[in-house]
């Protein structure tokens, strides 16, 4: 290692702590503070940079402000590049970002948990994949999906003041857009862009706001409790009742 560098760090007024500036045989730089920097005002340091071996540490020694575009760059491809570490029974925010008025945009509380002033965004490049909308009490909220050929086209949203939560597909008239329901890998239910209900199907017989039954895999052979059954048998719409009486409804 290199004989170290004796330095000072000097503010407006008073010279601060001795700093010592270190290099070793592989040009890194350390830098160990001698003494207790101290000030306030604008004499107040800026950082307290203490390196112990490889490691390093930058204590902010109380509130600052430092003005400029900052880049910290992991010496490491292992080494951890940011720690915000709280103190022990840490009560503030941990981390906030703010705009130009000192409002908060975004925190990161004491326990790890994070808020957003208006809403969180998932980009592909600069143009947003999906969005968590917030807004007033009185409007629909929620997760909106986005794409880079249809923006906003699908969205689960719900209002707090008309109770309504609300599943949207299809940005505009005759995209195409339809609901699908599947369980165990399989479409079990779906609603067409016409409104059209397929149960176990999606011919619908070129009719439009009807419902489709596909064939019953197993007819029910057994009494229903509390109610009655309604399937499709070989074409035709059949119902159990209760009390074991199959009505067929409507001829295949």
């Amino acid at each position: 290692m290199a004989d170290p560098i004796n330095m000072r760090v000097v503010s407006q007024t008073d010279p601060f702590a001795s700093v010592r500036v270190l290099n070793d045989s592989k040009d890194r730089v350390a830098l160990t503070a001698e003494g207790v920097m101290t000030g306030s005002g604008s004499d107040t340091p800026t950082l307290l940079l203490a390196w112990s071996g490889l490691g390093s540490l930058v204590t902010l020694t109380t509130a600052q402000i430092i003005t400029g575009q900052k880049t910290l760059t992991a010496a490491t491809a292992s080494t951890v590049a940011l720690v915000v570490r709280g103190a022990v029974t840490q009560s503030s925010d941990l981390l906030q970002l703010q705009n130009s008025a000192a409002g908060v945009l975004a925190r990161v509380y004491a326990n790890g948990s994070a808020s957003f002033s208006e809403q969180v965004e998932i980009s592909s490049g600069t143009t947003p994949v999906l969005r968590i909308t917030g807004g007033s009490v009185n409007s629909l909220k929620g997760i909106v999906f986005s794409s880079l050929t249809a923006a906003d086209f699908a969205s689960e949203r719900g209002n707090q003041s008309t109770g309504e939560f609300r599943r949207e597909i299809g940005p505009s008239v005759g995209y195409g857009g339809h609901h699908t329901f599947y369980t165990d890998t399989v479409e079990r239910l779906r609603i067409s862009p016409l409104g059209d209900l397929g149960i176990r199907t999606t011919s619908f017989g070129g009719g439009v706001g009807v419902v489709g039954i596909a064939n019953a895999t197993t007819a029910p052979t057994t009494n229903p409790s509390g109610g009655g059954v309604l399937y499709a048998e070989a074409g035709a719409l059949k119902w159990r009742g209760s009390a074991g009486t199959i009505t067929t409804i409507a001829a295949a």
